[in-house]
């Protein structure tokens, strides 16, 4: 649950549309990526893909997934969202991460579990990969620190 990070946006505008709410994505998005956006009709859309995305996200897999033993779990709330990092060691490194985050960057676990897997169980070692991965560099320096006070 995010319960702490999500409110309902009545509760900050009350008069606030549907509509308007529209109007208002369609207008940022504009501003952020330029131009002048246009609408898609449903028929324009490959639904081969719509489908297969449909069902890879309504999947039990993808909701529930795989739960794997981990050996070292840790979180910390930083000011870019809350993560829990989980770890699966085997022979002193780590095989296989697993990360949960109410980030608005939805790669965010992507790239920890990608920068993490392999790395020895060693501070330098993960802290090095962290530092040296596309992380942003807030997000390198929390993450780097979290881990430094859990293997200390």
């Amino acid at each position: 649950s995010v319960r702490s990070r999500v409110l309902n946006l009545c509760e900050v505008k009350p008069d606030l549309t549907v509509d308007a709410m529209m109007a208002a994505l369609i207008q940022s998005f504009a501003a952020v990526y330029g131009g002048e956006p246009m609408g898609l009709c449903e028929q324009d859309l490959d639904q081969r893909v719509i489908r297969d995305l449909a069902g890879r996200y309504a999947s039990w897999e993808w909701n529930y997934g795989r739960e794997l033993p981990m050996d070292i779990v840790f979180s910390d709330r930083f000011s870019w969202g809350e993560i829990t990092l989980g770890l699966q060691i085997r022979s002193g490194r780590i095989c296989h991460v697993q990360v949960y985050s109410d980030s608005m960057d939805w790669t965010l676990p992507g790239q920890i579990e990608e920068c993490l897997s392999g790395c020895r169980l060693d501070l330098a070692d993960m802290i090095g990969a962290l530092l040296s991965s596309k992380l942003s560099p807030a997000q390198q320096q929390d993450l780097a620190e979290l881990i430094r006070q859990q293997l200390h």
